[in-house]
């Protein structure tokens, strides 16, 4: 078996990924707590718990629907109930719970920061 074709030859990179974004999310938080206080750094915590999920189940989508090969009535099934979902939180939280929307903001971009992280941080080995 190739190490293209190995299944857990991604698993690096994903751990990677995975740990840029819980510094990312960490950074924002303990920024917007230094500059807003407690309820920014909550709605801040709210936003990157939400992108935090998302990206998970997107992972965990995508090993299946490469695995059984069942790509269009699986994938947009889950793509319409996540983004369902996350319509709910947000709806219930910026609604009912009167979270700050600046700080919901502010975590949803979290993975943006992760991205850029990911692309700048060396990778250590090759």
């Amino acid at each position: 078996m190739t190490p293209q074709s190995s299944p857990s030859h991604a698993w690096p990179s994903l751990l990677r990924l995975y740990a840029l974004f819980a510094v990312s999310a960490a950074g924002l938080v303990a920024a917007g707590w230094a500059l807003s206080g407690l309820d920014m750094a909550a709605a801040i915590l709210l936003g990157s718990a939400i992108v935090g999920l998302n990206l998970a189940g997107t992972v965990r989508l995508v090993k299946v629907v490469l695995r059984e090969r069942r790509f269009k009535a699986l994938l947009a099934g889950s793509m319409i109930a996540k983004f369902g979902l996350t319509l709910a939180v947000l709806y219930v939280a910026l609604g009912q719970f009167g979270v700050d929307a600046v700080g919901i903001l502010i975590g949803l971009s979290t993975m943006l920061l992760t991205s850029l992280l990911y692309m700048l941080v060396p990778r250590g080995g090759r």
